[in-house]
């Protein structure tokens, strides 16, 4: 089973008490009942410098798989 994650964001004010680890925590338990199963997560370029979002996802054992840009066009 595959699991994707678009957007996980905590408000500042509540950063730094564990609930982004518990939300992923939650989402990894629920994976493994349906191992094998692989979680996908996004996160844009720009948020590690604002918010070192994706040092917390190394942290929590998660690696970049790729880089990539995404292309939209709105007519």
């Amino acid at each position: 089973m595959r699991f994707h994650i678009e957007g996980l964001v905590v408000s500042k004010e509540h950063r730094g008490h564990g609930i982004g680890k518990k939300l992923l925590k939650y989402l990894e338990d629920l994976a493994l009942k349906n191992s094998p199963a692989i979680i996908d997560l996004t996160s844009s370029l720009w948020r590690e410098e604002a918010t070192q979002t994706h040092s917390f996802y190394r942290h929590c054992g998660y690696h970049n798989t790729k880089q990539s840009a995404y292309f939209r066009k709105e007519l």
